[in-house]
């Protein structure tokens, strides 16, 4: 969205109280602002910490779910999950290369977590397949760019 300069102007003439205020309404509605914000003006840990922590989660869920849950469906809905959380990592640190090498991490994962995958019937595992293809497909992408 632009903004006009006599938009700018007026905000710039408010007073830092009605600033503050105004800030933390949208921090309140904002999750994803929010700890963006605090992971750039506080958190010690840096985007690598970050990154570290992340791989760690990945392989710790992707391993349980490999383990104990044997509904494919409630498998890609963990998975998803999951990924959820790399897209929040990505958009809280703007770790570029986060965003190719979690991905990458997780599909990984999944094929080395998973060998029953080549003896389960194809419908079953369909939607599983083609969420790793597209996930591979969107990391080929990032990574050209």
């Amino acid at each position: 969205m632009e903004y006009s300069k006599e938009f700018k102007a007026a905000l710039s003439q408010l007073s830092s109280v009605e600033k503050d205020r105004l800030i933390f309404r949208l921090l309140r509605k904002d999750e994803i602002l929010s700890k963006k914000l605090y992971f750039e003006l506080i958190d010690e840990e840096t985007v690598d910490q970050k990154r570290d922590a992340m791989e760690e989660l990945i392989k710790e869920k992707v391993e349980y779910a490999s383990k104990y849950i044997s509904n494919q469906k409630y498998f890609v809905v963990l998975i998803r999950k999951i990924s959820a959380q790399i897209t929040e990592h990505v958009k809280v640190t703007t770790d570029k290369f986060g965003d190719i090498s979690l991905n990458l991490l997780l599909i990984n994962e999944i094929l080395e977590s998973n060998e029953k995958l080549s003896r389960q019937r194809f419908n079953d595992v369909y939607k599983l397949y083609l969420y790793i293809i597209n996930k591979i497909v969107k990391a080929l992408a990032l990574a050209r760019n």
